[in-house]
């Protein structure tokens, strides 16, 4: 009888330890609490006027970039690319100071992006998987059939999905924590040990501001990005309009984690509006959202001594460099150890 394993976890680190189990001839199941697919590799559409029918293109309100120097991220990657593939390059215009490490990275290698949207290169990695979107995962328990996963699909309806050979948990430390615990103590304190940041997104759409550069690094306190996602490969919006992304910093992230998304969002617009004036760019706010990342970003963690244990997995980017391309290579890891324990 084939294996079949339960990834709960759609992002990068959940699909790459899907498609590296699929290639191994492993069933393979994902869940994520989302109504889409992507994690922090996330997109979303934000209507021109607020309300309105007419809409913009996918904005990518997570991670903004992604750069390939292990060996098979990097072939995925190439693979990708061209005509009909899910990733593009994105070489943009930055304005930062010259010892900017990301300017520097710009410089040396090339920046990669999903296209049309980032989530796009999740999707790749997860064709021939079953995925179940917006399946929040409340329990795991184990018997002598296997594993058995709780899911709350809606607010009175919970269902049991049976049968799993083992179980792989891709999701921040903090939310994994809750699932592991019952069944392995040492798992559970490499998750307390996983430290992530918060990062309030704020996305824009502007009237369009052809001399400005796309992407401003270090410019304006509070501010660790601000980037015209509109110059990204393969985006489609409206003639005359900018879309842009603008990060908070750790900081003012974690100084203002629960106020309200507008009162969020009409903050930061204020932080982009008076740093682009300051480069002498007189920017027009047509609409902005907000989006809260309580678990955005991986602190340094020394690699964890465990990641699997009876059955059980973790796999994420915190367990490596806190990147795109350490999440992939954490999901390959994860692969590996499962297919190891069968």
């Amino acid at each position: 009888m084939t294996a079949r394993i339960a990834i709960v976890g759609a992002g990068m680190a959940g699909a790459s330890c899907a498609w590296h189990l699929r290639h191994a001839g492993l069933e393979v199941d994902v869940f994520d609490k989302s109504p889409d697919v992507g994690g922090r590799m996330a997109a979303k559409a934000m209507p021109m006027h607020g309300t309105g029918p007419s809409l913009a293109s996918m904005i990518d309100h997570g991670a903004q970039y992604f750069t390939a120097r292990d060996p098979a991220f990097r072939d995925f990657v190439q693979s990708q690319l061209g005509e009909g593939g899910s990733i593009a390059t994105w070489q943009p215009r930055i304005e930062a100071d010259e010892h900017n490490p990301l300017l520097q990275s710009a410089r040396a290698e090339p920046w990669y992006v999903g296209a049309p949207s980032m989530p796009a290169a999740i999707r790749q990695l997860l064709v021939g998987v079953s995925v179940f979107t917006q399946a929040q995962i409340l329990h795991l328990e184990q018997d002598v059939d296997g594993w058995t996963l709780e899911a709350a699909e809606g607010p009175n309806e919970h269902t049991h999905y049976s049968g799993y050979t083992a179980v792989v948990v891709a999701m921040p430390g903090a939310l994994a924590r809750r699932l592991v615990k019952p069944h392995s103590e040492a798992l559970a304190m490499v998750c307390q040990q996983a430290v992530m940041a918060p990062c309030w997104s704020a996305l824009f759409l502007a009237e369009a501001l052809p001399e400005a550069a796309d992407v401003y690094l270090g410019e304006a306190q509070g501010l660790s990005w601000i980037g015209r996602d509109s110059s990204k490969p393969g985006r489609q919006i409206e003639p005359g309009v900018d879309t842009w992304v603008v990060h908070a910093d750790t900081v003012w992230s974690s100084e203002h984690l629960e106020v309200e998304p507008g009162a969020a969002a009409h903050a930061l617009e204020g932080a982009f509006v008076a740093a682009m004036r300051a480069h002498g760019q007189r920017v027009r706010v047509i609409s902005s959202a907000a989006h809260r990342w309580r678990h955005a970003k991986a602190a340094t963690l020394k690699r964890a001594p465990i990641s699997s244990d009876e059955g059980l997995a973790l796999c994420g980017d915190y367990l490596r460099e806190g990147r795109v391309e350490a999440a992939f290579v954490s999901g390959r890891e994860a692969a590996s150890k499962v297919l190891a324990s069968l």
